[in-house]
């Protein structure tokens, strides 16, 4: 369990306030009270870390050792004082520090419920930064480890593209106006955005032209999500990040809640328009077969009208269940709707495929669902398809042509076209 590391702050309101945090994100909290501990501490048990909130009283208003010993690790550092002093300031963040916030009751702590999600979040976030200027990138790459972001440089728009298609999971990319070779960063933001979408990429355009220049117009008029003008402040930058990748997250939680089947918690049609034309363009890619199958539970009507909707709904459960645990992360599990259930494969031969959708016909079988003080047992009909077809939609049109053949031959049966 990742763990925050509270260094001698006893402000009543910062500790309600994780407190109510917890409630959301699992970690633990460590508490700690004199130096001696915090030496023992350094030694032993920083691996789950991920930020540590330090009061500046506890270090004698000399905290930078312990920060620059938290930040050569990667942990992020808040940290806390009485009164600000832009002197310290300057030095605290110097040393390596995330931020500087005041013990003030609601704003400053407020501020920092963000900045412990923000950080607590950016471990599922990769970034790239692209830039012409390899000590600009070491500052911004040493930015990102503070906030506890994983990311990848590239000085070449090639070599932007070539990092982009191996990691499929960036999430944020910096952009400089001039690349190595003077190469304009602006010809490589609409080039990317033919394949990612602002919803699905933040790309945050940096040049030493201002925010009101042509240059930032033209940045995100060609699909950038924000500007931000060179040289730039190292709170400046965590916030631009912080703003754009809490969108980001709000976004990706909202077609979460669209694609996903609310009884199940499987992926609903909505997620197989949108991601199973991926798979096929990749088996086409491969020039390998794509496997899918259509499922149908049977006698389900009786199901429901014998012992209620609320035992029809225990069912499809319990089946969703044996689909999660059957398949591997890449296949792609849906509901259509009602007791139909979708399985395209990724990645398997075809002897792959059969057994693995007659070991599930199996398990659902010998696996009985109890709800309350019922058991039943179900079986499941299933039309598998494996081929190469034009479109998605056609692969689903066979598959269930082979689903009804499977039901009319007397169910609990697969029906492979091979």
């Amino acid at each position: 369990m990742k763990k925050i590391l509270l260094i001698e702050d006893d402000n009543y309101y910062l500790k309600q306030k994780i407190k109510e945090l917890k409630q959301r994100l699992p970690y633990q909290v460590i508490s700690i009270h004199n130096k001696t501990k915090l030496e023992t501490f350094q030694n032993y048990g920083t691996d789950d870390i991920f930020i540590v909130l330090l009061d500046n009283f506890f270090a004698e208003e000399n905290s930078k050792p312990i920060i620059q010993y938290f930040s050569s690790k990667g942990i992020a550092v808040i940290v806390y004082t009485e009164l600000y002093d832009p002197i310290l300031a300057e030095e605290i963040l110097k040393a390596g520090a995330l931020d500087y916030v005041l013990k003030k009751p609601y704003e400053d702590i407020n501020y920092t419920t963000r900045l412990i999600e923000r950080t607590y979040n950016n471990q599922f976030i990769k970034a790239l930064v692209v830039d012409g200027s390899e000590p600009f990138v070491r500052e911004l790459s040493n930015y990102l480890m503070q906030f506890g972001i994983k990311y990848y440089c590239a000085t070449t728009t090639d070599e932007a593209k070539q990092i982009l298609n191996t990691h499929e999971d960036i999430k944020l990319l910096l952009v400089d106006e001039e690349i190595q070779g003077n190469e304009q960063g602006i010809l490589l933001i609409e080039d990317i955005r033919k394949n990612y979408s602002s919803t699905q990429l933040v790309i945050i355009a940096m040049s030493l032209h201002g925010y009101n220049s042509p240059h930032s117009i033209a940045f995100l008029k060609k699909g950038a999500n924000d500007f931000i003008t060179k040289p730039f402040i190292k709170e400046q930058f965590s916030l631009r990040i912080m703003q754009n990748l809490e969108t980001l997250n709000m976004i990706e939680e909202k077609h979460k809640l669209a694609s996903t089947d609310f009884l199940t918690k499987l992926n609903n049609r909505l997620s197989l328009s949108e991601i199973a034309p991926s798979l096929l363009k990749k088996a086409k890619e491969a020039d390998t077969k794509l496997a899918v199958a259509m499922i149908d539970i049977d006698h389900f009507k009786q199901v429901n009208d014998t012992h209620g909707h609320d035992m029809g709904d225990a069912v499809l459960k319990h089946l969703s269940q044996i689909l999660i645990n059957s398949f591997r992360k890449g296949d792609l599990i849906v509901r259509n709707g009602g007791e139909e259930f979708c399985i395209i494969l990724d990645k398997s031969d075809i002897e792959t495929a059969k057994m693995l959708i007659d070991r599930l016909r199996e398990n659902v079988e010998n696996n009985s669902c109890t709800f309350e003080s019922i058991t039943l047992s179900i079986t499941i009909s299933v039309g598998l398809f494996i081929g190469l077809e034009e479109s998605i939609e056609v692969f689903l049109t066979k598959a269930d042509t082979l689903l009804y053949q499977a039901k009319e031959e007397g169910r609990n049966r697969v029906i492979c076209n091979l």
